[in-house]
Parts: C-alpha cells; structure tokens; sequence
C-alpha cells in the first residue's frame, strides 16, 4: 500500500510483489503551486512479509513548475467633445496573460497623476479595467489630435517586475470659423462730422485663428487690437469723416473724394427766361387809315 498526503489513493496494479510493481497517481496543480514554483511531497508504501511483519519506504519528489508572468494593456480614449476644455475619457484594459499571479498593478501615464485601478492583483486570464479622464487644451484642439503611451506593471511571486505599454491617438476633428458684424454710430448729421464703426470680430470655432484682418472699401486699414484669436472676441475699430465742400475763386465748388459734389451744398441758381420781343402786328383798317394820310 502507497501511502500519500496528495491523494486519497493510489493506484497499483497488484499487491503482492516478488519483484516489483508501478503504482500511479494523478495530481491537479494549484494556483499556489504555480505560483510557489514547485510542487514537493513525500509518500510511503507499506508491504508485509511472510512472517506477518511489516516493512517500508519513503520517497520524497520536488517537481519545478517554470514561471510565465507576462502582462497585457489596451488603452482606448472616447472623445466628449472637441473643444478646449472638453475631455477625453481613457480605459486600460489590464490583462494577466501569464501563468502567475501578479501583484501590486499600477498604470503609469504621464498625462495623469494617478489612474485608477480597481484592483491591485491579478490572477492568470483575469482583467481589470482602470480609468482615468483628460481635460482638452486649445493646444491640444489646435494639434488635431492627443497621443500619449501608458505603461502597466505588475510584480509576480519572485518580486520580478513585468510590463507592457500601449500608446492611444484620439483624433479632434478642427471646425474653423469666423463672424462679423458691423456697428456705425453717427457724431453729427453734417458733412465734416463722423462715422465711427466697431467690427465685432468673433472666432465661433474650436481652433486658433491667425493673420486676422477686416477689409472694407471705406477704410485704408480697419485697426484690430490682435491678429489671432482663440476662440474667444476682439474689437477692431475704425472712423469715416464725410468732407467738407471746399469753394474755389470761381465759386465751383470741390467735389468730394468719390467725384460727386455733395447734394445739400449744391446751389440751384434759377435760369433766364430765354424769351424775345416781336413788333405788334397791325390791322387791316390801321393799315388802310395810314396809306389814305401819306396821300394827303
């Protein structure tokens, strides 16, 4: 009979021996065998001889079990949002893909202080999934995009470190634009006075606006504060002044720069009458009264 503390009992094919026999067993390893590296134990068989006295043996076996640590990350980013000030919400998908149990998991990622773990230790083929959340900057809009790695590490039974990193890019989709609206307010009502306009210049995109100019025909330039905006708002300013009608020696009047000559200072000089004087017409009788006195 085979005595061991692994099993509950041993398998011979026979129990008398006149030389000798193979007894067999089978044994299911454990985590913690796995992850102790070895599995040790000692058995004992037990035979009696022909006198009725019993004789025994012991033998004790200490079979290596290699270690495999190995560790897994995926990283993945969903985007909220593409404007500074959004957020990019990040999974690591941490992963034991080795046959010993891993302690003391940490996510590294120099875009965080911490990530978050909800558990420290990982048995084989067990996962856990960490998170952490970014906060978009407008430089970070303005790239298109985020990349960054992450390394996991985890500490297996013999106190030797394994890693794996993972890097993630999260595209920012750029939506440029622009608006303007235009402000007059008038200082008088007579040629000389002004106009002074205000341009409502306003970046309603997600990216930096740069080389920011305002174009209109009645300004050699429009003066504008800043040529780049965030997106944010900038004032630019600028003052039309009407001229004045100016008289030269002959009474013309000067026209004013688009070659008209203002409409409230024209002055309407009513024009003669081109009309002629004719000698009466006379009669008939006054005719005949005329001819009978010249002969007399």
């Amino acid at each position: 009979m085979i005595d061991d503390a692994m099993f509950t009992t041993v398998d011979c094919p026979v129990t008398t021996l006149a030389t000798d026999t193979t007894c067999t067993a089978s044994y299911t390893l454990t985590q913690v065998d796995v992850d102790s590296g070895h599995v040790a134990n000692t058995a004992t068989v037990t035979g009696t001889d022909p006198n009725g006295t019993d004789v025994d043996a012991t033998d004790s076996t200490d079979t290596l079990i290699p270690a495999g640590p190995a560790i897994t990350l995926v990283k993945t980013g969903t985007l909220n949002g593409s404007a500074a000030g959004d957020s990019i919400d990040y999974e690591f998908l941490v992963t034991n893909t080795g046959n010993v149990t891993l302690d003391s998991i940490v996510v590294d990622d120099p875009m965080f202080t911490t990530v978050d773990c909800p558990v420290t230790t990982l048995a084989p083929t067990e996962s856990t999934t960490c998170t952490a959340s970014y906060t978009l900057t407008q430089a970070d809009v303005d790239a298109g995009q985020v990349d960054n790695t992450a390394t996991v590490t985890g500490t297996d039974p013999n106190a030797t470190d394994v890693t794996s990193t993972d890097t993630e890019s999260v595209s920012i989709p750029a939506a440029p634009a622009i608006t303007l609206v235009k402000t007059g307010t008038l200082n008088g009502s007579a040629a000389g006075d002004s106009i002074d306009y205000e341009f409502l210049v306003t970046n309603t995109g997600n990216v930096t606006l740069d080389g920011i100019v305002v174009d209109d025909p009645m300004f050699t330039a429009v003066d504008c504060p800043v040529t780049t905006l965030a997106p944010t708002e900038s004032d630019c300013t600028a003052s039309y002044t009407r001229p004045r009608p100016m008289s030269t020696p002959s009474g013309r009047q000067h026209r004013d720069g688009d070659g008209h000559r203002p409409e409230r200072h024209r002055r309407l000089t009513p024009t003669p009458s081109r009309c002629r004087s004719r000698p009466r017409r006379r009669s008939r009788w006054s005719r005949r009264h005329a001819q009978r006195q010249q002969r007399w």
